[in-house]
């Protein structure tokens, strides 16, 4: 089975911290597995780390998917151009590459299918199935198109949709039921079990190379310095925090952490920053997660998600006590008992969240009990089972309907 998978952006930065990575996760056992032939087709933007030729190239010894790109660095800052070409790009690089290879399935990662859309009216995709993932929330007019025209849907073999929220929305929109279906991003499990079990290892390393006590409590935080992800919101609820827990030391990674955001910290904190800890650039997440006391992921999007956060997912294979944003897509994992949800954009009870935490070993070590349970039904060998089952499906159906018009043709030849 050849599958083209098609996602903007699978480069560093983007691969090693966000949803990216939880798709090049899922593929790579995919291929690996299940025997597949899988080629990655992705667009390299202005933000693109300039070592990604180099982790295309260790991708593919490590992985056994093949990469192909198309080169859009020079775009600007131009929102129209950085939306709507890499979409184009895209498409003209699967025709080229279908014409050698034959995919027999498009599997489409963005807010709208559009590959899917435009291969469908291609003579050279006849026998291709696709499948469209909602990766993003779509805010522009093509998008809501898309949605909206029947020949688009149509068009599309299986429409997955990651959160549970977001298949009311789906067939809200015309898209048959037994179009859709539920994959959630996985987790490797084990790998944070290995983790488990060396955290007291890598605690005591991080202790004495930042100067941490062995009593202090650390809360890490793990994400870009956006707004978005709630930094901000953390940064305002650290006072209220160590006015009523001193001994805790707040962890704060930002691979985008560059001397502007460090000084704009420093301001802002001021004495605090004696508690406070910034790290950027790529550095060993799971070795934080595993360190770490309490995970705190106030996000302040009000949508919520569209797939559920890696790094939470992360968090909670790794059994850590989390505070989170109540919002959707986050709420879906967390509520029962899995972590305690706060209103977003509010440091107060952000704060209070925390402190609870902090303050209370039992439950830090029943939140985090309950998270790993929870992790372990998102396991990524269970994710990757489910795919390729999807992709089974869809293939034996495109099979038995191209038999079925054959023998209808033979069956009207032989009339007249």
């Amino acid at each position: 089975m050849k599958i083209c998978v098609a996602v903007e952006s699978m480069v560093p930065p983007s691969v090693h911290l966000s949803g990216a990575k939880a798709i090049y996760q899922l593929i790579k056992l995919l291929a690996k597995k299940y025997n597949l032939e899988i080629h990655v087709i992705t667009s390299i933007g202005p933000k693109a780390d300039p070592s990604w030729r180099s982790w295309f190239k260790n991708a593919e010894k490590d992985s056994n998917i093949h990469f192909h790109y198309v080169d859009l660095g020079g775009l600007g800052k131009s929102h129209l151009l950085n939306y709507y070409l890499p979409k184009i790009a895209l498409f003209l690089k699967a025709i080229k590459l279908n014409k050698k290879f034959s995919f027999d399935i498009i599997h489409e990662y963005s807010a709208s299918p559009f590959l899917c859309w435009r291969t469908s009216m291609y003579p050279l995709f006849t026998n291709c199935c696709r499948v469209h993932t909602i990766w993003a929330y779509g805010r522009t007019p093509l998008s809501s198109f898309h949605f909206a025209n029947k020949r688009v849907i149509n068009s599309v073999d299986r429409f997955i949709y990651t959160t549970k929220h977001m298949r009311q929305e789906l067939l809200r929109r015309g898209i048959r039921e037994d179009k859709v279906s539920f994959l959630p991003l996985g987790v490797n499990v084990k790998d944070f079990s290995r983790l488990r079990a060396k955290a007291r290892k890598y605690s005591d390393a991080l202790r004495e190379k930042r100067g941490i006590s062995t009593d202090d409590l650390m809360v890490l935080y793990v994400g870009p310095f956006v707004q978005s992800k709630g930094i901000y919101t953390l940064l305002d609820a650290i006072p209220l925090v160590l006015k009523s827990v001193h001994n805790t030391k707040f962890l704060i990674v930002c691979y985008d952490l560059d001397d502007e955001r460090r000084k704009f910290v420093h301001e802002k904190l001021g004495l605090y920053m004696n508690s406070v800890i910034l790290i950027g650039g790529k550095q060993p997440i799971n070795e934080f997660m595993a360190t770490a006391d309490v995970f705190a992921f106030p996000l302040t999007t009000i949508k919520g998600t569209m797939g559920y956060p890696l790094t939470l997912l992360e968090a909670m294979a790794s059994g850590k006590a989390i505070v989170a944003s109540d919002v959707v897509g986050v709420r879906e994992i967390l509520r029962y008992g899995k972590g305690i949800l706060v209103k977003p954009n509010s440091p107060q009870q952000l704060a209070s969240a925390l402190i609870k935490l902090l303050s209370s070993p039992k439950l830090r070590l029943r939140l985090g009990r309950n998270a790993t349970r929870m992790a372990m039904a998102l396991d990524l060998n269970n994710t990757a089972k489910r795919l390729f089952g999807i992709y089974e499906e869809i293939t034996s159906n495109k099979e038995g309907t191209t038999t079925n018009e054959v023998v209808r043709r033979s069956s009207a030849t032989f009339k007249s």
